[in-house]
């Protein structure tokens, strides 16, 4: 079974980072995968515990996209699409612990700030699905890492 997991996670990691970087051959790239999404939580859990859960698996698909982006100039609308889901998972209200709190937020700006750079370097008349452009994810790794260390104290 891991084994299989192991195989869609490469095939799906190969796509992303095939529509990031707006490779193709002529031929119609397959859809992308769904955006992730936070897994559910139990409604009565604490609230900053429901946030750092959720982190786990937004912060591994936005690591993703930070990879794919400093490796390369990206497609803007690809950037966009493949955080739009992580993206939602830091925008969780009701996070008592002013740090943790702090850090999603920036998480959202980062990922913000991504989307509009990525729109404001295009060229006048410019395709965010068609011309790259290239990025920086230094601030968002470092939102997610302040992530980590405000889930870490904990």
């Amino acid at each position: 079974m891991r084994a299989v997991r192991r195989a869609g996670t490469a095939a799906t990691l190969a796509l992303a980072g095939a529509l990031l970087a707006g490779c193709g051959g002529g031929v119609a790239p397959a859809p992308p995968p769904a955006p992730t999404v936070a897994p559910p939580v139990a409604p009565a859990a604490e609230p900053d515990a429901v946030a750092c859960q959720r982190h786990g698996p937004a912060s591994e698909s936005v690591r993703r996209v930070a990879g794919a982006i400093q490796a390369g100039p990206v497609l803007p609308a690809g950037v966009a699409l493949f955080l739009i889901g992580p993206r939602e998972a830091y925008t969780m209200q009701g996070v008592r612990d002013v740090e943790l709190a702090a850090a999603m937020a920036e998480v959202v700006a980062a990922i913000d700030e991504l989307d509009a750079r990525g729109k404001a370097l295009l060229p006048a008349g410019g395709d965010a699905a068609n011309d790259k452009v290239q990025l920086d994810a230094t601030r968002v790794v470092a939102a997610l890492d302040a992530v980590e260390r405000a889930c870490a104290t904990r």
